[in-house]
């Protein structure tokens, strides 16, 4: 038995009223409209049944994590099983329409070493910092980059975790505070 399609993510697009699906197996990503049902378009690797409208040059495989950024860009992980070497990496992804034609760019990605990929699950998240948290599962290497990919915190594999999803948290007591008297 082989899951061919293995659909891992979906997103709903409350602006577009739309839902964005990650087909794992297929390395696509496909916009689906949600009051009709009807495919809107997808995006990623081509395949002979011609149904993939753009993307193509983006190059991810096997993505994980698809979400709708509040500037209408999209994240992701990708996994990126099909490259050779294998290369895992978070990724922003730019969608454009220009006469209603489709087409995508990579704006933003940071590429994991290649000892702390992941071929299985993961995921992306911009945090509220304009950081980006990346959860490689495989390798359990959670890490914290800036947008020019310098590293602000991680942690390191085998330290005894399994992490598909990570989140970060202003504090582990947000309700404890101090109160400091003058000295008068």
């Amino acid at each position: 038995f082989y899951d061919w399609t293995h659909s891992n993510a979906i997103w709903f697009d409350l602006q577009e009223n739309s839902i964005y699906l990650s087909v794992r197996h297929l390395s696509r990503i496909t916009k689906i409209d949600y009051e009709s049902g009807g495919i809107v378009w997808n995006m990623g690797k081509d395949t002979p049944s011609g149904e993939v409208a753009f993307g193509h040059n983006l190059d991810f495989s096997w993505q994980h994590s698809i979400k709708m950024l509040e500037n209408q860009n999209l994240m992701l992980f990708d996994n990126g099983n099909e490259n050779d070497p294998p290369l895992s990496r978070g990724m922003e992804i730019l969608l454009m329409f220009n006469d209603s034609i489709p087409s995508a760019e990579i704006i933003w990605e940071y590429v994991l070493p290649n000892d702390l990929g992941s071929s299985f699950q993961s995921d992306c998240d911009r945090l509220s910092n304009g950081n980006s948290l990346i959860t490689a599962t495989d390798s359990d290497y959670l890490v914290e980059v800036t947008p020019e990919g310098e590293i602000v915190w991680e942690i390191q594999p085998w330290q005894g975790i399994s992490t598909y999803r990570a989140c970060r948290v202003p504090g582990l007591y947000p309700l404890v505070y101090s109160v400091t008297q003058p000295d008068f």
